[in-house]
């Protein structure tokens, strides 16, 4: 079981969290640098997570260097907001960064080149940004970080038409979308984040 597991909204703070929290991040950011050097640099990448399934060719928009869902919002609690308010305040301090309102890059596709200049600038303003893990219990989960990653030089996660998720979309099996989020054929049927199946 992953140590990230240990780690809530109430014990972030706490020093064994906070490592766990960076040591997360850094593996997170290390294995994209290592994963794209590895595919000899493409133009586009996608890093997935297991309960993705790739059904078909993924196109690259016109619009956008980072694409996802942006269902994701960090005002749905008090503390939540509390917690994304801090994320901002931290992306802030870098010059020409822009707030991250929504969030949802799962699977993550990115534009390979501006990425790795975000994560250039992610590196020579590593004073500030080792900051998120006090501000946001999971600052890690790549679907946010990456957009925050992002947001540092300036660069919107966009929407991406592409995806659908089997919670969400119960047409989903014949709905063409070549990426589909929550794809649970080989889960459990009671593993369904806490939904009935």
């Amino acid at each position: 079981m992953s140590d990230l597991k240990k780690v809530g909204g109430e014990n972030f703070l706490n020093e064994e969290c906070q490592m766990y929290i960076k040591r997360g991040m850094a593996a997170t950011l290390d294995r994209l640098e290592r994963g794209i050097e590895y595919c000899g640099n493409p133009e586009w990448i996608c890093m997935t997570e297991p309960d993705v399934l790739i059904r078909g060719k993924l196109t690259a928009p016109v619009n956008g260097r980072l694409l996802g869902s942006r269902i994701n919002c960090g005002w749905r609690t008090p503390k939540a907001l509390e917690q994304f308010m801090g994320l901002n305040e931290v992306i802030a301090e870098v010059e020409g960064s822009i707030p991250v309102l929504r969030w949802g890059a799962v699977p993550v596709v990115f534009h390979t080149e501006t990425f790795l200049k975000a994560l250039r600038m992610y590196k020579e303003n590593f004073d500030i940004v080792d900051k998120f893990s006090e501000k946001h219990y999971s600052p890690g989960t790549f679907d946010l970080f990456i957009g925050l990653v992002f947001a540092l030089i300036g660069e919107p996660e966009v929407f991406n038409s592409e995806v659908t998720e089997c919670l969400r979309n119960p047409g989903w099996q014949t709905s063409g979308h070549p990426i589909v989020h929550q794809y649970r054929e080989y889960y459990e049927q009671s593993d369904f984040y806490g939904v009935p199946a």
